[in-house]
This record gives C-alpha cells, sequence and structure tokens, in this order.
C-alpha cells in the first residue's frame, strides 16, 4: 500500500522538468490561438472584398451603360443636363471606387502571399499547395492538441 502511495505521488509530482514543459506548451497555445484568429480574420475579409468587388463593377457597369444610354439620346433629344451631370458624377465616383478597390485586393493578395509564407516557414502549410483553409485547419488541430495536452498535465498534477 505504502509502494502504491509512493508511486502515485511520483506520477503526480510537479517536476521542475515538467512545469517547464507545461510553461512552454501554454505559450505555444497563445501564439497558435493568435495566429489561427488573425489567419480566420483575414479569411474572412478576403471573403467580403471578393463580394464587393463585383457590386462595385455591376454599378459601374450599369452607370457606363446610362451615360451611353444618355450621350445617345442627347444628338436626337434634349436631354436634361443636371441629369447628364449627375450619371457622369456617379460614373466617376464608381470608377474611382474601383481603382481604391483594386489597391485593395492588390494588398489583400500581398497579405495572401505572406500569411502562406508564414504557415510554410512553420510547416503547417505543404510547400507544394495553396490550400490556406487547410493549413487554417491544421493550426487549429495543433491547438486543440496543445489545449489537451495542457488540459492532461494540469489533470496530472492537480
Amino acid at each position: 500500500v505504502k509502494d502504491e502511495r509512493i508511486e502515485k505521488l511520483e506520477k503526480t509530482k510537479l517536476t521542475k522538468a515538467k512545469m517547464k514543459k507545461w510553461k512552454q506548451l501554454t505559450v505555444e497555445h497563445g501564439q497558435y490561438k493568435e495566429r489561427l484568429a488573425a489567419a480566420e480574420q483575414k479569411i474572412a475579409d478576403m471573403q467580403s472584398v471578393r463580394s464587393s468587388g463585383t457590386e462595385l463593377q455591376q454599378q459601374l457597369d450599369l452607370a457606363n451603360l446610362r451615360v451611353a444610354q444618355l450621350e445617345s439620346a442627347k444628338t436626337g433629344i434634349s436631354v436634361d443636363q443636371t441629369e447628364l451631370a449627375n450619371v457622369r458624377f456617379a460614373k466617376e465616383a464608381l470608377e474611382a471606387k474601383v481603382k481604391k478597390f483594386a489597391a485593395h485586393c492588390q494588398h489583400l493578395e500581398d497579405e495572401k502571399l505572406n500569411i502562406k509564407t508564414a504557415l510554410r516557414g512553420s510547416k503547417i502549410l505543404d510547400p507544394n499547395s495553396d490550400d490556406i483553409a487547410g493549413a487554417v485547419v491544421a493550426m487549429a488541430d495543433r491547438l486543440v492538441s496543445l489545449e489537451q495536452r495542457i488540459f492532461s498535465i494540469s489533470v496530472d498534477q492537480a
């Protein structure tokens, strides 16, 4: 009975090595959690930007069509100049938005490249793969396994 008790105490004993490992796992856990949140945010941003880009392009196409219609009607019929000016103004505003959107898309592509580079550097993303979502899932799996290890260590210590 005494040997069993001593053996149990040895198993649950918090050694310096176990404590160092636990601290290391806690730090890694925090880093993976931050990287996961950042990657998920980037993916959400890219998806929302992609959908708003098509809407802007549709609005620009409609404005171009309306300007063409008004200019063609101008030759045969007296067109309201204020309406024509308003449509031209809207067209120019949409063109500016599209240019700004294109610059933003380029920025996001650069960010995407940086994310891929970071994921490849941490050996989460396969060098021959472009599957960022899969890498984020792998990072999440690693995070869960680290949390489980930390929990098991803390349970063993208790």
